[in-house]
């Protein structure tokens, strides 16, 4: 091993180098941002398109179905999902991961202003955006104050909003609630009749009247000067003042006379009229949400957020800002749990490692390995662009007790040659040198192993790909160290003899006792060898009774191993969504919300309770609803108290610590609520990767007829509410509010000279109004809004009366030109790839898990057969994202398998001997599986990477033992007493680098923090699986050696006895004779 030769000949340059690697290590850590998640990159594209005042059946016609027409054109498109409800068309653009976001997002908006022709004129520009998961809200502020809701919100609007804009790395600023200035004209239409106008008419004036427009420029001598009309409005009275030209009766072709805008409207400066409140803690409040940028850190905007709040504060003493919730210290926290976990991990495993060398100049060196790879690592994944987020220090934290481990095997083996008597210097070289092949592949097993997982496809393979190359780069640099540094320090600091030096004390102790288990360990092998069969079948026998028992368990409906996409966690928030009648005014859903709010308020857990009435953020990707009918309240609860706050005692905080669950305070919620007339209320504890999963049943209904539909899914909802454990099940569907129809007769228009863009335009401005005219004052701009009077837009038979036209002075009503029909649709329509679709939606009760359920659902639905043909049933939400996922987890797995297989194989130069290793890994699948099942947090993606990341951890121990078997009976020993004695000898080095990799994952395992039981199934089945299959892999291994090495020798004789051979070995002296030949000649 020459880079061993070169590491201990020359110190000083190994010593500047790791003094290198530190320093470069520190440098990068303080260049790389803190966030919350990796960077990832999702392939959407969404573009939204308001049409106000339109219902959903009309802007799926007139605006869902061109856009989607267009987006569809685009190549790489993987599916197309579309909503449309009242006043508004969202189409959302899935493609295929890989995909480049910026060409895609080009490419749409494209498309989509090239159909601009085929939208109604009305219709605002499509805003086309790019889904970028690193753009999050990072802080959600509720602003108070001693002024009006208007003055607030202009506040907020004008000031506030710009302020936080100009924050380095704040994306976007959005404000909701108070009341927003608005001109109001509202025309009184008896007056506006008896002038024969009508209200067209009006809001042509108007607009016809303030215009500013710029006329060109005059050159006069050298002077250039610009010409500009100017004819905005200056002031209200100006507005009031506006004269309306009148036709003269007499003379129609003379100037009539001319009233004046007053004569026949009110003009008032006010606020428009709200169409949603938004209040914190039952007070009226405005709203803030600030968005960090792509590539902006979320601790610093929401730091230079706060400080830029604190001078506002300063300036206007009467507002009150409160932080309702604060993305940027749920980053701080779970990397402080992260960073004491990685601190726990080391003492804990330098502990181990002193308790089995008894010896501190040894523990030092082991422990310099841990800084020297992190600290390489970090200069690694500074380089790649990664950050510091909690898959990178979750790595970090993972690989404290891999780090040591190649440290540990080399100190171990060169404490062995200590003991017969070398110096340092050979002892070192030699305990690294005996074990280098072998340690080189049990090293690159773990890198094989954690590279699929850095490198799968889909949603786990963006999430995991820095956890993946960070531990692998860790591994890496601690086998270079184990090659170098360790063995450097060992022959520098090592005494000769010292490994015969009695222990003392407590070691002696330890010492004797550990005789004794070695002892009795001999003992177990020898019957282990002599009933090898059974030894055999009991260990993989049970893998296959704890996978029927599983599947017996899941196949009747019982939780043993629950599954689900993504852990849950605690992240102290309660969603509560209301959907009331889709008729249903915003005054009855404003009723609803205060007794929720009350009921919210009465927990003694709860921190802050806002509200949100007249919409719902309940869809994916932003595609909630609108309207009157619905409202969210959303309940942030007092932090968890967690294992780490029992541990830093002496920590205060500036709130009461609460100890229950989320889930169990959600159902407590519900319970209060109890059952309002007529409103669906849905609550659940905010989980998984921020609850985007939506419900955790969500299944779709797709086809073409869609009375079909409607009966289809009012079926499926009524069969799983049956089901034990679901609770809230709904329908995305729900018809519409009653509406009046005017169906345009274009014969009997065409005669009286009306089109139809006329009569639609004066029917909008009169009913809905216009606000194409804008007031301007001090740089803002406030809009004007043209409309009858409330009570001339009252009762139904009024929209018959509109007077669209005139002629020859005789006026020409709505009811002239239209036939007036009332009607409903529904609130919203749901397509998915051009097809109608309709979603059922269900909470669950807490203890049940989405993945388990959804087997019910499914066997329930079959026994109901209420699904007909034509109509396809699908699923969405974390159940569809976890079926598509398990592909790539199990390629994962699959190539994980086959990698460390290869690599074993070409370390023995034999192929069966790599299976007698791998005969350890279903062992630690058991061990897995069970830590799972007893701690209850069941299987999910978390939990599968520990099981991927078992494949290699487990095949070390048993490659240390195969190895030295092997290296034994080439010395001559025959095989039994081979084992027996490679067992014993082996067993202090299995022991630590198991018992060290297990404590090492404990911190992460127990889950300290407040949010860390996202990261804990990780850790639980690497130790479960980790103590089982170490158990199992010193009695089981041996006794497939020898089963394995029988049916070697067995299948040699068949070969040799078919090739005509009388002797089964197999002479290699002409290999070396032209192995010599080769080396005499370079």
């Amino acid at each position: 091993m020459w880079l061993t030769r070169v590491a201990i000949t020359r110190p000083v340059t190994i010593t500047m180098f790791m003094v290198g690697i530190l320093v470069l290590g520190i440098y990068s850590l303080g260049k790389m941002k803190v966030e919350m998640n990796p960077k990832t990159d999702f392939p959407i594209v969404t573009v939204a398109t308001s049409y106000p005042g339109a219902p959903p059946d009309e802007i799926e016609t007139l605006v869902t179905k061109p856009i989607e027409d267009a987006a569809g054109a685009v190549s790489g498109v993987k599916s197309i999902n579309s909503v449309s409800q009242y006043g508004l068309s969202i189409v959302t653009v899935e493609f295929y991961l890989g995909t480049d976001t910026n060409i895609a997002f080009s490419d749409v908006r494209a498309k989509v202003d090239a159909a601009r022709g085929e939208l109604p004129r009305e219709v605002l520009p499509p805003v086309v955006s790019k889904l970028d998961n690193n753009i999050q809200p990072v802080l959600y502020i509720s602003m108070t104050g001693r002024r009006s809701a208007a003055d607030l919100r202009d506040l907020a609007d004008n000031v506030i909003k710009d302020r936080l804009g100009n924050v380095s790395g704040v994306a976007s600023v959005e404000v909701a609630g108070g009341e927003q200035r608005e001109i109001q004209i509202t025309v009184n239409r008896t007056r506006l009749e008896a002038y024969q106008l009508t209200i067209g008419d009006v809001q042509k004036a108007i607009q016809a009247a303030s215009l500013n427009v710029p006329a060109g420029q005059i050159t006069e001598g050298a002077q250039e000067y610009g010409v500009r009309m100017l004819g905005e409005f200056k002031s209200i009275d100006e507005i009031r003042d506006l004269k309306l030209p009148l036709q003269n009766r007499r003379d129609p072709n003379s100037p009539g006379p001319a009233i004046r805008l007053k004569d026949v409207a009110d003009v008032r400066d006010t606020t428009a009229e709200r169409r949603v409140y938004t209040r914190l803690n039952g007070k009226d409040n405005v709203a803030i949400v600030v968005q960090q940028a792509s590539d902006a850190s979320a601790v610093d905007v929401a730091d230079g957020v706060k400080a830029v709040i604190g001078e506002i504060g300063q300036e206007y003493p009467d507002l009150q800002f409160t932080y309702t919730q604060d993305m940027s210290e749920n980053i701080k926290e779970s990397i402080f749990d992260l960073r004491v976990a990685l601190f726990m991990a080391v003492i804990l495993v330098v502990l181990i490692v002193y308790l089995f060398l008894y010896n501190l100049r040894g523990t030092f060196i082991v422990s310099l390995a841990i800084p020297t790879c992190i600290f390489a690592t970090f200069i690694l994944i500074n380089f790649l662009g990664f950050s510091i987020n909690f898959m990178t220090m979750m790595a970090l934290s993972l690989a404290v007790g891999i780090l040591v481990d190649d440290a540990i095997v080399v100190l171990e083996n060169t404490y062995r040659h200590l003991t017969l008597g070398e110096d340092p210097v050979q002892a070192a070289y030699n305990g690294r040198s005996e074990i280098g092949i072998a340690a080189i592949t049990i090293t690159l097993i773990d890198v094989v192993v954690f590279l699929p997982i850095a490198f799968m496809g889909g949603i786990t393979g963006q999430f995991f790909k820095s956890f993946g190359i960070t531990i692998a780069a860790a591994t890496l640099f601690s086998l270079f160290v184990s090659f170098t540094i360790t063995p450097m320090l060992a022959s520098r600091w090592y005494r000769k003899g010292e490994g015969v030096e009695e222990p003392k004390g407590f070691f002696k102790w330890f010492d004797r006792n550990y005789r004794r288990f070695e002892r009795g360990y001999r003992r177990v092998l020898a019957f282990a060898l002599n009933h090898r069969w059974f030894v055999v079948l009991t260990g993989n026998g049970a893998l296959i009774g704890l996978m029927v028992v599983i599947g017996w368990a899941a196949a009747n409906g019982k939780d043993l191993l629950p599954f689900r996409f993504a852990p849950g966690q605690d992240q102290g928030q309660i969603s509560v969504h209301v959907k009331l009648p889709p008729d249903s005014s915003l005054a009855q859903t404003d009723a609803v919300v205060k007794r929720i709010e009350e009921a919210a308020m009465e927990l003694d857990d709860a921190r802050y309770v806002s509200s949100r009435i007249g919409s719902s953020s309940t869809g994916a990707w932003g595609a909630g609803d609108r309207g009157p009918q619905f409202a969210d309240v959303s309940v942030t609860l007092h932090h968890k108290k967690s294992l780490l706050d029992s541990i830093l005692f002496w920590q205060k905080h500036d709130e009461a610590l609460r100890t229950r669950l989320d889930t169990d305070i959600a159902a407590e919620l519900r319970e209060k609520i109890g059952v309002i007339p007529g409103a669906r209320i849905s609550v659940s504890a905010v989980s998984g990767f921020g609850g985007g999963w939506g419900a955790p049943i969500n299944m779709t209904l797709s086809g073409k007829d869609t009375a079909a539909l409607v009966q289809t899914a009012d079926a499926v909802k009524a069969v799983i509410a049956r089901i034990p454990g679901i609770k809230d099940p709904d329908l995305s569907w729900q018809s519409g509010k009653p509406e009046i129809q005017a169906a345009i007769d274009r014969v009997r228009a065409a005669s009286l000279g009306v089109s139809s863009a006329e009569v639609a335009g004066t029917l909008r401005t009169a009913l809905e109004g216009n606000t194409d005219v804008k007031y301007r004052e001090f740089g803002r701009e406030y809009p004007i809004r043209i409309q009858f009077r409330p009570e001339d837009r009252a009762e139904i038979g009024q929209v018959g009366d509109v007077v669209v036209s005139y002629v020859g002075g005789m006026p020409i009503r709505l009811r002239d030109v239209a036939s007036m029909d009332v009607a409903s649709g529904p609130t919203k329509i749901q397509r998915n790839d051009r097809q109608r679709q309709i979603g059922v939606l269900a909470q669950l009760q807490p203890g049940y898990s989405p993945g388990n359920m959804a087997v019910q659902v499914r066997e329930e639905l079959s026994k109901a057969n209420v699904v007909p043909p034509g109509i396809a049933l699908g699923w969405e939400g974390e159940n569809k994202v976890m079926a598509d996922e398990s592909g790539y987890m199990g390629a994962a797995l699959m190539l994980a398998f086959i990698l460390v297989y290869l690599l074993m194989a070409a370390l023995f130069e034999n192929m069966l001997t790599p299976l007698v290793i791998m005969f350890s890994q279903p062992q630690a699948l058991v061990g897995a599986l069970l830590a799972l099942i007893i701690t209850g947090v069941g299987m999910n993606i978390v939990a599968m990477i520990g099981i991927i990341m078992l494949v290699g951890l487990v095949g070390k121990n048993a490659i240390l033992l195969v190895d030295y078997t092997g290296t034994l009976r080439a010395r001559g020993l025959p095989r039994r007493e081979a084992l027996l004695e490679a067992g014993p000898t082996r067993l202090r080095p299995i022991m630590m680098t198991t018992i060290a990799m297990v404590l090492g994952m404990m911190p992460i395992a127990l889950a300290l923090g407040r949010g860390s039981e996202f990261r804990a199934p990780l850790g639980i089945a690497v130790i479960g699986g980790l103590i089982v299959s170490t158990l199992l892999t010193l009695v089981v291994i041996p006794a497939t050696y020898t089963i394995l090495d029988d049916f070697s020798q067995w299948t040699t004789r068949l070969k040799n006895r078919a090739l005509g051979r009388t002797n089964g070995e197999v002479s290699y002296e002409s290999l070396d004779a032209i192995d010599e030949g080769i080396k005499s000649r370079e």
